[in-house]
């Protein structure tokens, strides 16, 4: 029973939950009616965790439910709370998920995972839109350990609240916070583009751009801990940045780069207005108006197009084609 029992564990500890839940069922087949209660008990949490690895957290939720229930004194409640909240979360029951670890955190203030606790009860908080109880609730799990695994992501979870708040200032610093104090995490390299973006939004084109430039430079640190997508972001936030700056040949260098390295860009139809904008400034007309109507085109249903019939319009009204910056006009208010 009990080499049953370790090989269902090894085999939920591999990465290999099917084989964890057929491992159970061996157990439940030989030695349900021999077993000690601690061995059946141990078998079904088993289970449950292998049922929340196989996609069926519902099924999870109720099966731990039932063991929290039955075993008031168990070595391992701190965990299951936890794995509770986690299968609730999964099977979309948010306040379910909530009381979970609420629960957790009255019965183990102090345990060794209520620096975890916090964490995921933040993460359920933001997910429902409560961004001040998040965040205070990713506090408490930076306050429980500060220098745990959790700190950086904690930090890095506290902005993106504040920036849901719409308090780009207080994001800005949480960003500052763990890119001061976490430097190596990351959490920390994204907490560097997040912060650039913030910057740019609040009118310091300076601070984003170096932001950006921190992320682009190759075999930077910051760089080698981002993916291809979050570097196309610094590209656009660097082509924003320069056109705040009034760099406009360079503006339009970057988002040309941008585009020609990732033509299918979630954010193309953008990039290619901020292209023709700063075309456009930048005294390079006709480039400009190609770029327009690339987007107008390629894009018929984009946010932008409106605008960009807008400076179509301009442009053909400036050198008096009446007839065709009439044309754009109806457009940009179709």
């Amino acid at each position: 029973a009990a080499a049953v029992s370790m090989l269902a564990l090894a085999s939920l500890e591999a990465k290999q939950p099917a084989e964890a839940i057929k491992q159970v069922k061996r157990f439940r087949d030989r030695y349900a009616k021999t077993a000690t209660a601690a061995a059946l008990r141990d078998i079904e949490a088993i289970q449950a965790e292998a049922l929340l690895e196989t996609d069926k957290p519902a099924a999870a939720a109720r099966l731990l439910s039932q063991l929290l229930n039955q075993h008031r004194d168990w070595s391992r409640r701190e965990e299951a709370w936890l794995l509770l909240a986690r299968a609730q979360r999964a099977a979309g029951e948010m306040q379910a998920a909530s009381k979970a670890v609420n629960q957790c955190l009255r019965e183990f203030p102090e345990g060794p995972q209520a620096d975890l606790a916090w964490y995921r009860l933040g993460q359920l908080e933001q997910q429902q839109q409560n961004n001040s109880a998040a965040i205070a609730a990713f506090a408490a799990s930076l306050k429980a350990k500060p220098d745990g695994s959790l700190a950086a992501w904690s930090l890095l979870a506290i902005g993106w609240c504040h920036e849901a708040e719409g308090d780009l200032p207080a994001a800005e610093q949480a960003w500052s916070n763990l890119i001061a104090r976490l430097p190596e995490s990351t959490a920390a390299a994204s907490a560097v583009l997040a912060r650039g973006d913030a910057r740019q939004r609040l009118g310091d084109h300076a601070g984003g751009l170096t932001d950006a430039e921190l992320v682009l430079k190759p075999g930077s640190p910051i760089a080698a801990r981002l993916d291809a997508a979050a570097r196309g972001e610094a590209r656009l936030l660097q082509g924003l940045c320069l056109l705040g700056l009034e760099r406009y040949a360079e503006a339009a260098t970057s988002l040309r780069a941008l585009l020609s390295d990732s033509p299918d860009l979630p954010a193309a139809d953008q990039v290619l207005f901020q292209l023709g904008i700063a075309e456009s400034l930048g005294g390079e007309l006709a480039a400009a108006g190609k770029t327009f109507k690339r987007l107008v085109e390629k894009f018929p249903r984009s946010p932008f197009v409106a605008d960009a019939w807008l400076q179509l319009g301009e442009a053909d009204f400036a050198v008096e084609d009446w007839h065709a910056a009439a044309a754009a006009y109806r457009q940009a208010i179709a």
